[in-house]
Protein backbone atom coordinates (compact mmCIF):
# COMPACT_ATOMS: atom_id res chain seq x y z
CA UNK A 1 0.00 0.00 0.00
CA UNK A 2 1.44 3.36 -1.01
CA UNK A 3 1.95 6.19 1.47
CA UNK A 4 0.70 9.66 0.52
CA UNK A 5 2.55 12.36 2.48
CA UNK A 6 0.67 15.63 2.90
CA UNK A 7 2.30 18.87 4.13
CA UNK A 8 -0.40 21.09 5.65
CA UNK A 9 0.56 24.71 6.32
CA UNK A 10 -1.21 26.37 9.27
CA UNK A 11 -1.70 30.11 9.76
CA UNK A 12 -4.60 30.31 12.25
CA UNK A 13 -4.04 27.40 14.61
CA UNK A 14 -7.41 27.38 16.34
CA UNK A 15 -9.28 27.14 13.04
CA UNK A 16 -7.07 25.14 10.73
CA UNK A 17 -5.97 22.52 13.24
CA UNK A 18 -9.54 21.25 13.37
CA UNK A 19 -9.55 21.07 9.59
CA UNK A 20 -6.58 18.74 9.84
CA UNK A 21 -8.47 16.56 12.31
CA UNK A 22 -11.44 16.41 9.96
CA UNK A 23 -9.20 15.72 6.97
CA UNK A 24 -7.54 12.83 8.81
CA UNK A 25 -10.95 11.43 9.67
CA UNK A 26 -12.13 11.58 6.06
CA UNK A 27 -8.92 10.11 4.67
CA UNK A 28 -9.09 7.22 7.12
CA UNK A 29 -12.27 6.10 5.34
CA UNK A 30 -10.44 5.68 2.03
CA UNK A 31 -8.75 2.43 1.09
CA UNK A 32 -6.54 3.61 -1.77
CA UNK A 33 -3.44 4.27 0.36
CA UNK A 34 -2.02 5.31 3.68
CA UNK A 35 -2.13 9.05 4.37
CA UNK A 36 0.38 10.88 6.57
CA UNK A 37 -0.32 14.55 7.37
CA UNK A 38 2.48 16.79 8.66
CA UNK A 39 1.31 20.21 9.95
CA UNK A 40 3.75 23.13 9.51
CA UNK A 41 3.25 26.51 11.19
CA UNK A 42 3.79 29.43 8.83
CA UNK A 43 5.61 31.30 11.61
CA UNK A 44 8.22 28.52 11.83
CA UNK A 45 8.99 27.58 8.24
CA UNK A 46 11.60 24.90 7.51
CA UNK A 47 13.98 24.98 4.51
CA UNK A 48 12.63 24.09 1.07
CA UNK A 49 14.46 20.76 1.01
CA UNK A 50 12.17 19.35 3.71
CA UNK A 51 9.32 19.11 1.20
CA UNK A 52 11.17 17.11 -1.42
CA UNK A 53 9.58 13.80 -0.45
CA UNK A 54 5.99 14.93 0.16
CA UNK A 55 3.14 13.98 -2.19
CA UNK A 56 0.99 17.12 -1.91
CA UNK A 57 1.11 20.55 -0.23
CA UNK A 58 -2.01 22.14 1.30
CA UNK A 59 -1.88 25.89 1.99
CA UNK A 60 -4.51 28.07 3.73
CA UNK A 61 -4.09 31.19 1.61
CA UNK A 62 -1.67 33.57 -0.09
CA UNK A 63 1.90 33.43 1.26
CA UNK A 64 5.19 34.45 -0.34
CA UNK A 65 7.04 31.40 0.97
CA UNK A 66 4.43 28.94 -0.25
CA UNK A 67 4.18 30.79 -3.56
CA UNK A 68 7.90 30.30 -4.11
CA UNK A 69 7.58 26.68 -3.08
CA UNK A 70 4.70 26.19 -5.51
CA UNK A 71 6.62 27.78 -8.39
CA UNK A 72 9.80 25.74 -7.79
CA UNK A 73 8.38 22.41 -6.67
CA UNK A 74 6.90 19.69 -8.82
CA UNK A 75 4.71 18.68 -5.88
CA UNK A 76 0.98 19.45 -6.38
CA UNK A 77 -0.24 22.41 -4.33
CA UNK A 78 -3.81 22.90 -3.06
CA UNK A 79 -4.71 26.47 -2.10
CA UNK A 80 -7.68 26.49 0.32
CA UNK A 81 -8.24 30.24 -0.24
CA UNK A 82 -9.40 30.40 3.39
CA UNK A 83 -10.22 34.07 3.58
CA UNK A 84 -11.84 34.66 0.18
CA UNK A 85 -12.40 38.31 0.95
CA UNK A 86 -11.56 41.10 -1.46
CA UNK A 87 -10.36 44.32 0.11
CA UNK A 88 -11.15 47.62 -1.59
CA UNK A 89 -7.47 47.84 -2.54
CA UNK A 90 -7.55 44.50 -4.36
CA UNK A 91 -10.93 45.27 -5.87
CA UNK A 92 -9.57 48.53 -7.29
CA UNK A 93 -6.22 47.30 -8.54
CA UNK A 94 -7.25 43.76 -9.52
CA UNK A 95 -3.94 42.36 -8.26
CA UNK A 96 -3.17 38.93 -9.75
CA UNK A 97 -2.79 36.21 -7.12
CA UNK A 98 0.56 34.57 -7.91
CA UNK A 99 -0.08 31.83 -5.36
CA UNK A 100 -3.39 30.97 -6.97
CA UNK A 101 -1.86 30.99 -10.43
CA UNK A 102 0.87 28.57 -9.33
CA UNK A 103 -1.39 26.28 -7.30
CA UNK A 104 -2.72 23.16 -8.98
CA UNK A 105 -6.09 23.42 -7.23
CA UNK A 106 -7.84 26.43 -5.68
CA UNK A 107 -10.80 25.65 -3.41
CA UNK A 108 -13.52 28.26 -3.88
CA UNK A 109 -17.02 28.70 -2.42
CA UNK A 110 -17.63 32.36 -3.23
CA UNK A 111 -18.87 33.46 -6.66
CA UNK A 112 -17.13 36.80 -6.23
CA UNK A 113 -13.85 35.10 -5.39
CA UNK A 114 -14.26 32.71 -8.33
CA UNK A 115 -14.61 35.69 -10.66
CA UNK A 116 -11.60 37.32 -9.03
CA UNK A 117 -9.48 34.20 -9.59
CA UNK A 118 -10.54 33.98 -13.22
CA UNK A 119 -9.83 37.69 -13.76
CA UNK A 120 -6.38 37.15 -12.22
CA UNK A 121 -5.53 34.56 -14.84
CA UNK A 122 -6.29 31.35 -12.95
CA UNK A 123 -7.52 28.69 -15.35
CA UNK A 124 -10.96 27.26 -14.74
CA UNK A 125 -9.58 23.72 -14.45
CA UNK A 126 -7.50 24.86 -11.44
CA UNK A 127 -10.60 26.01 -9.51
CA UNK A 128 -12.73 23.56 -7.57
CA UNK A 129 -16.10 24.76 -6.28
CA UNK A 130 -17.03 23.60 -2.77
CA UNK A 131 -19.84 24.23 -0.34
CA UNK A 132 -19.49 26.95 2.27
CA UNK A 133 -17.40 25.70 5.22
CA UNK A 134 -19.50 24.45 8.13
CA UNK A 135 -17.85 26.64 10.73
CA UNK A 136 -20.18 25.41 13.45
CA UNK A 137 -18.13 22.19 13.52
CA UNK A 138 -15.32 24.12 15.18
CA UNK A 139 -17.54 24.94 18.14
CA UNK A 140 -17.36 21.34 19.33
CA UNK A 141 -13.73 21.73 20.37
CA UNK A 142 -13.41 25.13 21.97
CA UNK A 143 -10.26 26.04 23.81
CA UNK A 144 -9.44 29.08 25.93
CA UNK A 145 -5.93 30.36 26.50
CA UNK A 146 -4.41 31.78 29.66
CA UNK A 147 -6.08 32.65 32.96
CA UNK A 148 -6.07 36.29 31.82
CA UNK A 149 -8.04 35.30 28.74
CA UNK A 150 -10.60 33.48 30.85
CA UNK A 151 -11.02 36.56 33.02
CA UNK A 152 -11.35 38.77 29.94
CA UNK A 153 -13.95 36.43 28.50
CA UNK A 154 -16.26 36.87 31.46
CA UNK A 155 -19.16 38.84 30.05
CA UNK A 156 -19.70 40.61 33.36
CA UNK A 157 -16.05 41.67 33.57
CA UNK A 158 -16.10 44.76 35.80
CA UNK A 159 -19.73 45.19 34.79
CA UNK A 160 -18.74 46.29 31.29
CA UNK A 161 -19.85 45.44 27.78
CA UNK A 162 -17.31 43.08 26.17
CA UNK A 163 -16.16 44.03 22.67
CA UNK A 164 -13.95 41.60 20.74
CA UNK A 165 -11.66 43.22 18.13
CA UNK A 166 -9.85 40.82 15.76
CA UNK A 167 -7.53 42.90 13.59
CA UNK A 168 -5.67 42.79 10.31
CA UNK A 169 -2.88 45.12 11.40
CA UNK A 170 0.34 43.70 9.97
CA UNK A 171 0.93 46.68 7.67
CA UNK A 172 0.97 49.11 10.61
CA UNK A 173 4.09 47.58 12.15
CA UNK A 174 6.24 47.05 9.06
CA UNK A 175 9.41 49.14 8.87
CA UNK A 176 9.98 51.38 5.85
CA UNK A 177 12.85 49.06 4.87
CA UNK A 178 10.46 46.08 4.83
CA UNK A 179 7.96 48.03 2.74
CA UNK A 180 10.65 48.95 0.21
CA UNK A 181 11.72 45.31 -0.01
CA UNK A 182 8.11 44.22 -0.63
CA UNK A 183 7.68 46.91 -3.28
CA UNK A 184 10.44 45.32 -5.38
CA UNK A 185 8.30 42.22 -5.90
CA UNK A 186 4.82 43.73 -5.68
CA UNK A 187 2.41 45.00 -8.31
CA UNK A 188 1.70 47.89 -5.94
CA UNK A 189 3.95 50.94 -6.04
CA UNK A 190 6.18 51.92 -3.10
CA UNK A 191 4.12 55.09 -2.66
CA UNK A 192 0.89 53.11 -2.35
CA UNK A 193 2.42 50.62 0.09
CA UNK A 194 3.75 53.40 2.31
CA UNK A 195 0.35 55.11 2.19
CA UNK A 196 -1.35 51.87 3.20
CA UNK A 197 1.07 51.40 6.10
CA UNK A 198 0.46 54.94 7.33
CA UNK A 199 -3.31 54.57 6.95
CA UNK A 200 -3.46 51.28 8.90
CA UNK A 201 -1.26 52.73 11.66
CA UNK A 202 -3.30 55.94 11.93
CA UNK A 203 -6.53 53.93 12.10
CA UNK A 204 -5.03 51.78 14.86
CA UNK A 205 -4.11 54.88 16.86
CA UNK A 206 -7.58 56.35 16.31
CA UNK A 207 -9.16 53.07 17.45
CA UNK A 208 -7.27 53.05 20.74
CA UNK A 209 -8.10 56.71 21.37
CA UNK A 210 -11.78 56.03 20.66
CA UNK A 211 -11.71 53.14 23.12
CA UNK A 212 -10.87 55.59 25.87
CA UNK A 213 -14.11 57.43 25.13
CA UNK A 214 -16.03 54.30 26.16
CA UNK A 215 -15.01 53.37 29.72
CA UNK A 216 -18.19 51.27 29.90
CA UNK A 217 -16.78 48.84 27.33
CA UNK A 218 -14.03 46.25 27.90
CA UNK A 219 -12.09 45.77 24.63
CA UNK A 220 -10.34 42.49 23.83
CA UNK A 221 -7.91 43.13 20.96
CA UNK A 222 -6.60 40.20 18.94
CA UNK A 223 -3.73 41.12 16.59
CA UNK A 224 -3.06 39.38 13.32
CA UNK A 225 -1.10 36.12 13.88
CA UNK A 226 1.98 37.77 12.34
CA UNK A 227 1.98 40.64 14.85
CA UNK A 228 3.46 40.29 18.34
CA UNK A 229 1.21 41.54 21.15
CA UNK A 230 4.19 43.42 22.64
CA UNK A 231 3.98 45.79 19.66
CA UNK A 232 0.44 46.72 20.66
CA UNK A 233 1.34 47.19 24.31
CA UNK A 234 4.28 49.38 23.26
CA UNK A 235 1.89 51.51 21.19
CA UNK A 236 -0.55 51.83 24.11
CA UNK A 237 2.21 52.98 26.46
CA UNK A 238 3.41 55.45 23.83
CA UNK A 239 -0.10 56.88 23.51
CA UNK A 240 -1.23 56.85 27.15
CA UNK A 241 1.93 56.20 29.22
CA UNK A 242 0.15 53.08 30.47
CA UNK A 243 -2.08 50.22 29.34
CA UNK A 244 -5.69 51.40 29.77
CA UNK A 245 -7.77 49.33 32.19
CA UNK A 246 -10.47 48.66 29.60
CA UNK A 247 -8.07 47.25 26.96
CA UNK A 248 -6.71 43.71 26.88
CA UNK A 249 -4.50 42.47 24.02
CA UNK A 250 -4.15 38.71 23.52
CA UNK A 251 -3.19 36.21 20.85
CA UNK A 252 -4.26 33.22 22.92
CA UNK A 253 -7.51 31.29 23.12
CA UNK A 254 -9.98 30.36 20.43
CA UNK A 255 -11.78 32.92 18.30
CA UNK A 256 -14.99 30.90 18.42
CA UNK A 257 -15.06 31.04 22.18
CA UNK A 258 -14.60 34.79 22.01
CA UNK A 259 -17.65 34.95 19.73
CA UNK A 260 -19.88 33.33 22.32
CA UNK A 261 -18.57 35.38 25.25
CA UNK A 262 -18.53 38.84 23.63
CA UNK A 263 -21.38 41.31 23.30
CA UNK A 264 -19.98 43.06 20.23
CA UNK A 265 -17.48 42.07 17.50
CA UNK A 266 -15.65 44.87 15.67
CA UNK A 267 -12.85 44.57 13.09
CA UNK A 268 -11.07 46.71 10.55
CA UNK A 269 -10.85 43.81 8.05
CA UNK A 270 -11.02 40.13 8.89
CA UNK A 271 -12.62 36.90 7.74
CA UNK A 272 -13.55 36.51 11.41
CA UNK A 273 -16.48 38.86 10.75
CA UNK A 274 -17.91 36.43 8.20
CA UNK A 275 -17.31 33.52 10.55
CA UNK A 276 -19.04 35.22 13.47
CA UNK A 277 -22.03 35.97 11.23
CA UNK A 278 -22.10 32.37 9.98
CA UNK A 279 -22.10 31.12 13.57
CA UNK A 280 -24.96 33.40 14.53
Amino acid sequence: MRTIKIIYFIEHVEREWYLIDMLKERLSLLDDGKYMITPVLLNFLPPFGVFGECSVIVAPSENRYINKLASLSKVPVINLCMEQMLSELNRKLKIPRSMSKNADINICWSEEYYNFLRYSGVQDKAIKISNRPQLSLCLSKLRVGSAKDKKALTSSHQGKIVCYCPLTDLQAFKSDAEVRRIAKYSKISLKQLLQRKEWVYSELVAMYKDMQLRPDVFFIVRPHPSVAIKQHYALLIELFDRVPENVFVSDKGNVYDYFSKSDIIVSNYSSVLLESRALG
